[in-house]
């Protein structure tokens, strides 16, 4: 089943994600919706980890599966989307997010190996990881 990253930069999107991971650590997964960049590849059951970037710390700090398929919607950028500007989206289920001021994030630094081959710093959400 593929795999895909989606990304957050909290210098970029304000959200309260990481006011979330109680939530998933009770078994209480969160629905919500998260751009895929520029990927239409997405579909339900589609396995999908969170990557936070920009700021320190950086790493893995959710993950979920997807419950949609990729669709278009207003951008998540207020300016961008006053000027019609459309984005890509997933609805999704996080089944766990990590806080990182409470559990840290998981490292993106992997020994040799299958996963040492992503590419860990990309530019946008959507990113397919390789099975």
């Amino acid at each position: 089943m593929p795999t895909f990253l989606l990304t957050w930069n909290p210098e970029r999107k304000d959200t309260n994600i990481a006011e979330q991971a109680d939530s998933t650590t009770a078994d209480s997964p969160l629905q919500a919706r998260w751009s895929t960049g520029v990927t239409k590849k997405i579909q339900p059951g589609n396995r999908l980890f969170l990557l936070r970037q920009g700021i320190e710390p950086k790493g893995i700090m959710a993950s979920g599966w997807a419950t949609s398929r990729t669709f278009e919607a207003k951008h998540w950028d207020k300016k961008k989307a006053r000027l019609g500007t459309r984005a890509l989206y997933v609805d999704l289920e996080f089944d766990r997010i990590l806080d990182p001021k409470k559990h840290g994030l998981l490292s993106t630094n992997f020994t040799p190996g299958a996963l040492q081959s992503v590419n860990w710093t990309p530019m946008a959400s959507g990113p397919q990881i390789s099975d």
